[in-house]
């Protein structure tokens, strides 16, 4: 692994094991932009790069990197959402609390409400993130397994193509071995 993925690496772990949600998801696309300007990268200059061994082997590798930063991914935002859960339960107690106490039209009760609507939004959001997270999740889990299957060709091709290379090679031999048993 080179030194910037790991420093990428221990940005998330310590991101994670803090318990800030927005640093650590920060770091997770942080990670996720360099690996794919890191395979971009590999391919420069190259020509055919994204369908040779090479980078078919490349590709897999920087998607299965991916697969397991957007697990993380999806790891935190549940667990914040779990978090904003509990959260809006305890914050609408609270305003039925307020309501019965000092009724609807008080200042406390509107305040409450309007904290209560504000994470309500932001729970919608943050369930609307983690379905994007699980949609990116699949589509990388294609990917993986389409450029699996691709690398499996290249290794059945190669192998075929050695072989007749060899089957060429002995051929060659038996007709120059014909040549100098014939003089």
């Amino acid at each position: 692994m080179a030194k910037n993925e790991e420093i990428a690496s221990l940005s998330v772990s310590l991101s994670l094991d803090s318990g800030n949600f927005s640093k650590s998801i920060s770091a997770i696309n942080k990670e996720i932009r360099a690996l794919d300007k890191d395979f971009k990268n590999s391919a420069k200059g190259i020509e055919g790069f994204e369908g040779s061994f090479e980078g078919v082997s490349k590709k897999l590798d920087t998607v299965g990197k991916k697969m397991d930063l957007y697990n993380k991914k999806l790891e935190a935002q549940k667990k914040e959402y779990d978090s904003n859960v509990e959260l809006i339960e305890k914050q609408v107690e609270k305003l039925n609390d307020l309501e019965k106490e000092l009724g609807k039209g008080s200042d406390k009760w509107k305040k409450q409400a309007e904290l209560v609507a504000k994470n309500s939004a932001n729970l919608r959001k943050l369930g609307n993130d983690i379905s994007a997270t699980e949609g990116d999740i699949r589509k990388l889990t294609n990917e993986f397994n389409d450029l699996e299957k691709e690398l499996k060709s290249f290794d059945t091709k190669s192998l075929v193509k050695d072989f007749n290379k060899l089957v060429d090679e002995i051929k060659n031999t038996e007709n120059e071995l014909t040549k100098l048993s014939d003089n």
